[in-house]
């Protein structure tokens, strides 16, 4: 004969003499508690007249004294649980089986978890759309984790939508998805886990066999125009260089703008100067300052201008700083102009001659003005020189030369498209003063590039 089936996880509490019973950890619902079943503790029953929900009964006033937190027995004979014979045999081994967690209990797509009032203790629940899993311990449903096969989606896109067990490529790995999202890149460890790294380089193959000679000559007249209908490419593949006469000049003397590297340039070889700054004029009153050469560039490349001279007015003033420079391969100052004597007195010998400029790599600096008449200074000579300083007489002190333009040279080897460039401008003389004369101006910078072929 078969046994009466049970019911009796969880505790029961039940006051003496009350209706309500309370339970801890049960689950009285569904397949488990229906009105008419027994609830029994020790040897005190009671029949169940309604299941209010999952943790509380209703029944007639308890006979058996108050119970906190007991054992307890549900007996599961309610009339609504008998349809017939052949129908109460296949619910009974329906329940065996959920009860021996043969079958798991399914999630639907519209929950996040399984629904409580399921399942038995050990029992499993699955979603299939998500392969995750849990299982029911101590009453609750644990989840598990997700267990479901990879699917392969190829290279990873940042606009793909990825879900757990994607496996994307990208650098050589591969990698999958362990939380669902959109634009993440690998190997962010918080979506993904390397599942396959790139392996090594392997080792270098066996040399191949040498190929056929090919049909050039190259002690035939006519070796290059067997190779190519041109002499740069043909060159290219004799490995020969371009002779020396190969190569084009240009040359700036002013303003600014962009150099265009000429098609076929493989090389360029640039020089320049600053502008070199203009001599001090004289006087004895209102005698200026010559200017400050401007300075010269070519991309990164730079050639200052030389430092302006003194004027005479007080004598004895250091003729203008050469220029410095920077960025190239020689990278050469200018020459300062020489320093003022500051002497007036031309009868005891003393002279008060103009000072010359300084010069330049490309270019000598003007002469200093003659002494007792306040002769001008010399223009500073192309390209960079500085201007010289006036002349004084008696009363009047000569004045310093300008200094000359920085020198800069650099080979580049493979230039860019193009490059801005300015020319330093040319000092400007000063003026003269009162019964003096006019330093000399100085000469404006230069860019001369070589282009080679």
């Amino acid at each position: 004969m078969t046994a009466l089936t049970s019911y009796s996880t969880g505790l029961a509490t039940v006051g003496a003499g009350g209706t309500t019973v309370t339970g801890t950890g049960t689950i009285w619902s569904g397949a488990n508690v229906k009105p008419g079943d027994i609830f029994q503790i020790g040897n005190f029953q009671s029949v169940i007249s309604d299941v209010t929900d999952i943790t509380h009964l209703v029944i007639p006033p308890w006979a058996g004294g108050a119970k906190t937190g007991v054992a307890y027995t549900i007996w599961q004979v309610s009339p609504q649980r008998f349809a017939g014979a052949q129908a109460m045999q296949s619910v009974n081994e329906l329940v065996a089986d959920l009860s021996s967690n043969r079958i798991p209990v399914v999630v639907g797509d519209d929950e996040t978890v399984p629904d409580p009032s399921l399942g038995e203790e050990d029992q499993t629940a699955i979603q299939p759309t998500t392969g995750k899993v849990w299982v029911k311990s101590g009453g609750v449903w644990t989840f598990l984790g997700i267990y479901k096969g990879f699917v392969l989606t190829g290279a990873w896109d940042s606009g793909t939508d990825y879900v757990v067990g994607d496996v994307v490529t990208l650098g050589g790995s591969s990698y999958v998805c362990v939380f669902d999202h959109t634009n993440h890149t690998p190997p962010n460890t918080t979506y993904w886990q390397l599942l396959a790294s790139k392996g090594d380089t392997g080792a270098t193959g066996a040399t191949g066999a040498t190929g056929p000679a090919g049909p050039g000559d190259m002690l035939a007249a006519n070796n290059l125009s067997e190779l190519t209908a041109t002499a740069a490419t043909a060159r290219t593949n004799i490995g020969a260089a371009k002779s020396a006469s190969s190569r084009t000049r240009t040359v700036l003397t002013s303003g600014s703008g962009t150099w265009n590297r000429p098609s076929g340039c493989v090389a360029i070889n640039v020089r320049m100067v600053g502008g070199g700054g203009g001599g001090g004029g004289t006087g004895s009153a209102s005698a200026g300052n010559g200017g400050a050469g401007g300075n010269t560039t070519f991309g990164s490349l730079t050639a200052n201008g030389g430092g302006l001279g003194p004027n005479g007015l007080n004598g004895g003033y250091q003729g203008g700083s050469g220029g410095t420079s920077s960025g190239g391969d020689i990278n050469a100052s200018g020459s300062s102009g020489q320093t003022a004597i500051g002497n007036t007195n031309n009868s005891a010998g003393q002279q008060s001659y103009g000072m010359s400029g300084g010069g330049s790599m490309l270019g000598g600096g003007g002469r200093g003005g003659s002494n007792g008449a306040g002769g001008n200074g010399g223009a500073g000579l192309a390209y960079g020189g500085g201007g010289g300083g006036a002349g004084g007489n008696g009363t009047i002190y000569g004045a310093a030369g300008g200094g000359g333009g920085g020198y800069c040279e650099k080979l580049i080897t493979s230039p860019s498209a193009s490059y801005s460039y300015a020319v330093g401008a040319a000092g400007t003389a000063g003026a003269a003063g009162t019964g003096g004369g006019a330093g000399g101006t100085g000469a404006a910078g230069v860019i001369i590039v070589d282009e080679y072929y």
